[in-house]
């Protein structure tokens, strides 16, 4: 009885030292020492040792041991319907010759080694974690059944220790893995915003490029586009590569190992792989090509070689994969904004072209009338600089002109096109003539947007008309206009008909009148006269005193001149 007392002390003490254990150890390793010296020495077995279970290899690995020659490093092999018989069992006694009742099929080196009489599952709730397996005890004593309880105590506790010290690597690992997919974001976030700042096409490829093997630490790369009109790539830019060598070789996108890139859209890696054209490409075996993508097509291919580390060059990881799959992405996305940008601007360079070649004056109007192009022409006429015009109200370009204010409104309300011909243009100067159009301008959804006003300058054509009507009739100043590129200075020969008429007796008439008389006399004659001449389309060459000279033929030659003249004579 005394003794039985002894023991039970001695039991408790092992379990107070089993919770001195689990609250001071916080590494697994050390835990799975002092727990395995505590069980040896408190139910005083000879030697053991403590496997855990590894999910991702489906193997115990030996963690702690005493007194076996088993290694840190060895492992064996477990099948899940062994976890499945161990989960339904306390402790296992292995019997002498029975090999029946040892639960593991392991092989014989290992078997030797471990040489278990007891084999406790370690548990946690339905998960198998490992086990503890106990040599024979010392003198050969029989394993009791106060034994067994504080084996089950101690092994109960000692589960709930690994199953948390599993949890924290976890969220260790899982910790780590969220900082570096941060880094990797925080990465990808700033590439981003310097690729997507780079509007120029050809500088965007190389800035591609560089980032692409600067974030991979890579040693050489190169970048690669689609052609409409054939199935082959063409080289775009390259980094550490040989330029003419590349060019050389023809690589398709119909090419068997380029088919995830263009068909499922997603990047590969090529680690030793045995293709000659791509060997003779790149003259390397470690390759990571990952498609440049819009939203429904490939636009190309970024091509990274050889990643650096300080041990050497090694194979790419799926990781380093998806990181230039998602910067491909981005790259895509950058490079659509970039060909638009060109495709806009070229867009606008060739309209405004267009705008500066035309003769005539065009102007733009927001819907609040306000001044949002306008061509040279339209300087040139209204006598403006560019920046007193642009972004300023119509009214300051027009201030003196009431009737073309009018047009204007007239227009963006009734969304109508407004044309007036030959009307005053006061803001610019008492003598200037303009035709003026006034149109309404609509957006794609058929939504007002503003106006469009175009101007032509008849300020000389009207200056000329008012000359020539002096000399000629309305009928070939019109003509003269209409056909003034026939026209050429310095003359041209023709066969003409001259009209010469005075007055009969004028000069002894003259001396009899006052001189008023006289110009009273010649205006009235002048008058009548020249309303005959223009009637028929005769051209007044000169007055000398009362004589009128009067040319049929030019400036323009008809059929009839002869006879025209005649009838005005």
């Amino acid at each position: 009885m005394i003794f039985c007392l002894h023991a039970n002390d001695y039991y408790l003490d092992g379990l107070v030292d089993l919770g001195d254990i689990l609250s001071s150890e916080n590494k697994l390793q050390k835990i799975s020492s002092s727990i395995l010296h505590l069980i040896l020495g408190t139910l005083m077995f000879s030697k053991g040792g403590i496997l855990l279970y590894n999910k991702r290899d489906k193997k115990l690995h030996v963690l702690a041991q005493r007194g076996i020659d088993i290694k840190n490093t060895d492992s064996e092999d477990i099948d899940d319907k062994l976890i499945e018989n161990l989960l339904n069992k306390n402790i296992h006694t292995v019997k002498e010759n029975d090999p029946d009742s040892n639960p593991f099929n392991l092989n014989k080196d290992f078997s030797s080694k471990l040489n278990s009489k007891i084999i406790v599952p370690l548990t946690y709730k339905n998960e198998f974690l490992g086990i503890v397996s106990l040599c024979k005890k010392f003198m050969d004593q029989a394993v009791s059944e106060m034994d067994h309880q504080i084996l089950n105590i101690i092994c109960h506790h000692f589960s709930h220790a690994v199953h948390n010290s599993n949890l924290i690597v976890d969220l260790s690992k899982k910790s780590d893995d969220l900082n570096l997919k941060l880094l990797e974001l925080e990465t990808l976030f700033d590439i981003s915003l310097a690729v997507n700042s780079v509007l120029d096409v050809d500088e965007l490829n190389m800035e591609i490029l560089i980032r692409s093997v600067g974030i991979l630490n890579a040693s050489a790369g190169a970048v690669f586009f689609t052609d409409k009109f054939t199935p082959f790539l063409k080289l775009s830019s390259e980094f550490n590569l040989d330029q003419e060598s590349l060019k050389k070789v023809v690589i398709s996108k119909n090419h068997e190992l380029l088919k995830p890139c263009f068909k499922d859209m997603e990047g590969i890696l090529l680690n030793q792989f045995e293709d000659e054209k791509l060997k003779k490409a790149f003259e390397n075996e470690n390759l990571m090509i990952a498609p440049i993508k819009s939203k429904t097509e490939v636009l190309g291919l970024i091509c990274i070689l050889d990643k650096e580390t300080r041990q050497g060059v090694v194979p790419f990881t799926q990781s380093d994969l998806e990181m230039l799959t998602a910067f491909a992405s981005q790259a895509g996305v950058a490079l659509e904004n970039a060909r638009l940008f060109t495709s806009v601007l070229e867009t606008k360079n060739y309209n405004e072209n267009i705008l500066n070649s035309i003769a005539n004056g065009v102007i733009t109007l927001s819907l609040l009338g306000e001044i949002e192009s306008i061509n040279p022409a339209a300087l040139k006429i209204l006598k403006l600089d560019k920046q007193d015009a642009v972004n300023n109200p119509y009214l300051m370009i027009f201030p003196e002109d009431e009737n073309i204010q009018n047009i204007i409104e007239k227009t963006l309300e009734s969304q109508e096109i407004t044309l007036e011909m030959d009307i005053p243009c006061l803001s610019v100067g008492e003598d200037a003539r303009i035709n003026i159009t006034c149109a309404p301008l609509m957006d794609q959804d058929g939504e007002l947007n503003g106006a469009v006003i175009t101007i032509e300058d008849i300020s000389e054509e009207r200056r000329i008309k008012n000359t020539f009507k002096r000399y000629v009739s309305d009928n070939v100043v019109e003509e003269l206009l209409a056909e003034g590129a026939t026209l050429e200075l310095g003359g041209e020969s023709k066969h003409i008909t001259i009209l010469f008429s005075d007055i009969r007796g004028f000069t002894s008439l003259s001396e009899k009148l006052t001189p008023h008389d006289v110009v009273t006399t010649l205006n009235e004659y002048f008058s009548a006269m020249m309303d005959i001449i223009f009637k028929y389309n005769g051209t007044l060459d000169k007055i000398v005193g009362d004589e009128l000279m009067v040319v049929y033929g030019a400036p323009l030659e008809k059929e009839d001149d002869s006879d025209r003249a005649i009838k005005t004579a």
